[in-house]
C-alpha cells in the first residue's frame, strides 16, 4: 500500500475515487470504508449501480429511513446509502467512468 500513487477521478466531503497511477487499481472510498477494484470489475460496479433505481431497490430500515443495499466484489461487503447518497454515489460514478475514458483514450494515443 505505501507504494500506491493515487490520483483523483472525483472527490466530495464523504466520497472519493481515485486511481493509483502504479498498480491501476481503483479505490471507492465512502465515509470510513475502501473498497478496491481493478478496471474492469469498477466498471462494471458502475455501469450495475448506474442501472439501479433507488425506489425500485430500497428497503425501510428501522426509524423509518429508506436505503439502498448495494453489494461490492467482495461477497460479506456491502454498502448502504439512502437516496441522497446513492445520487451523489452515481453522478461520481459517471464523472469516474468518463475521466477513466479519456486517461484510456490518452494511453493508446500515446502508445498509437
Amino acid at each position: 500500500m505505501g507504494r500506491c500513487n493515487p490520483s483523483v477521478l472525483f472527490e466530495s466531503q464523504d466520497l472519493s475515487i481515485s486511481t493509483c497511477t502504479n498498480c491501476g487499481r481503483i479505490g471507492l472510498h465512502h465515509k470510513n470504508v475502501l473498497c478496491g477494484f481493478n478496471r474492469k470489475d469498477f466498471r462494471q460496479f458502475a455501469q450495475r449501480l448506474l442501472a439501479m433505481d433507488f425506489y425500485e431497490n430500497a428497503v425501510c430500515f428501522p426509524g423509518g429511513q429508506s436505503h439502498i443495499i448495494v453489494g461490492t466484489c467482495h461477497q460479506d461487503i456491502q454498502f448502504c446509502f439512502q437516496v441522497n447518497e446513492f445520487n451523489n454515489l452515481k453522478c461520481a460514478l459517471e464523472e469516474s467512468l468518463l475521466i477513466l475514458e479519456v486517461h484510456d483514450m490518452l494511453e493508446v494515443k500515446q502508445n498509437g
